[in-house]
């Protein structure tokens, strides 16, 4: 039995609606407020500190703006927190600590978001903690291992970088329920995907054309009349939700392609049965 792509998708929108992938869902939301403000404020401190720097004034800088730079009338008359309102009063070091933080906290939250996108448990599944620290530091080096796997790929060319993309989908998912060091995690998602290519790489399409959408209608949000920094919000809200569906979609496909391999009955959150069944659609 391979990966379906319809029953990964209804599996994910399952897994998602549930009250412990609302959970998920909702701790991937306070993350990314949190990181809208604090980029924004770690863009604020540093062009104060550009400005301060090279001892010129913000009235003076937009002056002296070339004709075509964007910028709003009135511009020079307040300081450059009206580009970032949603900045807090903090210093640059601190913010990027906190930028640091926000970002150990993600990886975490992934780690335990596949852990419970994995469970059928009603409560808190079981296990859901082991190992967390470890399990985060391999989930972060395996990542980077990925990430620059992949960046290479795609500066030898666009489509391996893409194939090498796909071929290393799972991953994460290795570390969080296999317990994989990077290099395993590597080699168990190439080997996984190797054999359901077509079906992620059909997952992926979709995925990627769901987040395509959504981010028009962010943008749609973002150029419309709104409060100072509502758009920003709505725009993190808005994606994350596909980041966290995405990620309950490829946690419920990697279990049906271990399933496949093993001749397990490991659940992939459709108690549905379906025709498509060992169809890569």
């Amino acid at each position: 039995m391979g990966i379906g792509v319809v029953d990964s998708l209804k599996g994910g929108a399952q897994k998602l609606a549930s009250p412990n992938g609302l959970g998920v869902l909702g701790a991937f939301v306070a993350l990314a407020v949190a990181n809208v403000v604090i980029t924004q404020t770690i863009f604020l401190r540093s062009v104060e500190r550009a400005l301060s720097r090279a001892g010129v004034e913000w009235s003076e800088a937009v002056a002296e703006a070339p004709a075509s730079a964007p910028l709003p009338m009135g511009a020079g008359l307040a300081g450059p927190e009206q580009f970032f309102p949603e900045a807090i009063g903090v210093s640059l070091p601190v913010a990027v600590a906190l930028w640091v933080l926000t970002a150990l906290l993600a990886e975490v939250v992934r780690v335990l978001g596949i852990r419970v996108f994995a469970s059928d448990e009603s409560g808190v599944p079981s296990g859901l903690f082991d190992s967390i620290g470890f399990t985060t530091l391999n989930s972060l080096i395996a990542s980077l291992v990925a990430t620059i796997v992949v960046m290479l790929g795609a500066v030898l060319l666009l489509i391996p970088g893409i194939v090498l993309a796909i071929l290393l989908e799972f991953v994460r998912q290795e570390v969080a329920l296999n317990d994989a060091n990077p290099f395993e995690a590597l080699s168990n998602s190439y080997a996984h995907v190797k054999a359901n290519f077509l079906a992620v790489f059909a997952l992926g399409v979709v995925l990627f054309t769901l987040l395509l959408l959504v981010g028009v209608g962010a943008g749609t949000v973002a150029s419309g009349p709104s409060l100072p920094g509502l758009p920003s919000f709505v725009s993190a809200v808005l994606t994350t939700g596909v980041t966290v569906y995405t990620l309950a979609v490829m946690t419920d496909a990697y279990q049906q392609a271990v399933d496949g391999e093993t001749g397990g009955a490991t659940s992939t959150g459709s108690d549905t049965p379906n025709d498509t069944e060992g169809s890569p659609l």
